[in-house]
């Protein structure tokens, strides 16, 4: 989880004490400048990325800062909850077979926001969907057989803290060089994936289930793919 790489600004009493790096919103403002696509009216590209960030830090407020207990929260969900949708696992989880959870995470993400009707939340699940899948880029979370291939399999899950990913992992850095001029090419894959997801949005949002769930399923297929395995929605 980029829990530490959301660029938020920890508050105490009115004071900053500590601004985080910026990680998804990175990815997130790359993607919409290069994105040529017309988005559909009701889209709100601010709320999408608040959503993508509150999936780390669900306390996250819309002016880019939270609290100590906002943080507090945050860390005692990533150490004990499910991380699927961070394309993670726990210690206790098994690093190959619960795979496809990250898989299912990912399209009912992606299945609940395109069949959201209401504009803000819709765009607030979109980004939470982004979050999902630009977090299978990330070394220390998912191991593909090329991370910096948008279409790579994935073959492992790991956990945090571990030696594959600390508790702070430079690996979750989206920068290639210290200057911040340059995107890894991991972070390049993840912005590939999320223009991908855009025009999957501008085509099909709001749509009912039935007519989103055959384009949810390949768009899972294609982006998030298991070598061998065919992905089938549960």
């Amino acid at each position: 989880m980029l829990l530490f790489f959301t660029g938020a600004r920890i508050v105490c009493l009115g004071r900053t004490l500590k601004t985080l790096e910026e990680g998804h919103s990175v990815l997130m403002y790359e993607a919409f400048q290069r994105f040529s696509g017309e988005f559909p009216p009701g889209t709100d590209k601010n709320l999408i990325i608040l959503g993508n960030q509150r999936t780390d830090l669900p306390r996250y407020r819309p002016d880019g800062t939270i609290g100590l207990w906002g943080l507090a929260d945050a860390l005692f969900r990533a150490q004990l909850l499910p991380k699927y949708h961070h394309g993670m696992r726990q210690a206790w989880n098994h690093p190959t077979r619960n795979l496809p959870k990250v898989q299912q995470a990912l399209y009912q993400r992606l299945l609940k926001a395109i069949t959201t009707s209401n504009p803000a939340l819709a765009c607030e699940r979109f980004g939470q969907a982004l979050h999902t899948l630009q977090d299978t880029y990330t070394i220390g979370h998912t191991e593909r057989e090329n991370n910096a291939d948008p279409f790579s399999p994935m073959m492992r899950l790991h956990y945090s803290p571990s030696q594959a990913h600390p508790f702070i992992s430079p690996k979750d850095t989206v920068w290639a060089d210290i200057q911040k001029n340059r995107l890894t090419p991991e972070a390049e894959a993840a912005i590939l994936a999320t223009l991908a997801a855009f025009d999957l949005w501008c085509k099909h949002w709001p749509a009912s289930r039935e007519e989103a769930q055959p384009e949810m399923t390949a768009f899972v297929q294609r982006y998030t793919p298991i070598r061998g395995q065919v992905f089938s929605p549960q």
